[in-house]
């Protein structure tokens, strides 16, 4: 549940088969999913999305499959409780399939691994520039100052994929009266974070000669 902080944890699985000194061992994958996370830091982005052939393949010495290997209808059935199965993929390796936190029983943006990770990235870097502020006045200067900090943080984030639109405010509106004199400044942030394709959809149709050439077709 929620409450237990579903959405900041995910499940990665099957254990992984490893050729080890001529033996076979079945290893629990979070090490190397955990690489992948990691990697992304250097090679993307901290809100990409470690799932799928670019960044979900499962590699490592001496790896050498999965424990279990799941098909469509074990997918359909394991992966709607938040489950990342990691699967064989013809010319790409091992390579997680899904992108779901372990919030589940509510759909919401927080379902999705990759937004769990922006929030937690947007969190931070907003509260590293809120820490250069504290005691100063709660006026409209610093309040302009800290929006447009904020602003440009985002908007870097924005730029580089991670969001589709944001807003931050700070003024008069969240900052009432009361709020100054309780000494407190607020700054609101709203983001729509940008989402992953985990369904892609191929549709053909078929028309008559000409239906193209003239338009008709959209």
């Amino acid at each position: 549940g929620i409450g237990d902080g579903s959405n900041y944890c995910a499940f990665y699985g099957p254990s992984l088969k490893l050729r080890e000194k001529g033996a076979t061992i079945l290893v629990p994958p979070a090490a190397h999913v955990s690489n992948l996370y990691i990697d992304k830091y250097t090679t993307a982005y901290p809100w990409s999305i470690i799932a799928g052939p670019r960044r979900g393949v499962v590699s490592g010495p001496g790896i050498v499959g999965v424990e279990y290997q799941f098909d469509r209808v074990d997918l359909d059935f394991v992966e709607p409780f938040g489950y990342n199965a990691i699967v064989p993929k013809r010319g790409f390796g091992l390579v997680i399939n899904a992108n779901q936190t372990a919030q589940q029983n509510i759909k919401s943006a927080l379902s999705q691994a990759h937004v769990r990770e922006l929030i937690i990235y947007i969190q931070e870097g907003i509260e590293a520039i809120l820490k250069n502020y504290r005691w100063e006045f709660n006026n409209a200067q610093n309040r302009l100052e800290i929006k447009t900090l904020a602003d440009n943080f985002l908007g870097g984030i924005l730029s580089n994929g991670g969001l589709n639109d944001f807003r931050n405010i700070m003024d008069t509106t969240n900052n009432t009266n009361e709020i100054i004199d309780s000494n407190i400044g607020i700054l609101d942030t709203y983001i729509e974070p940008s989402r992953g394709m985990g369904i892609l959809v191929h549709r053909t149709t078929i028309l008559k000669t000409g239906v193209i050439a003239t338009g008709n077709f959209i």
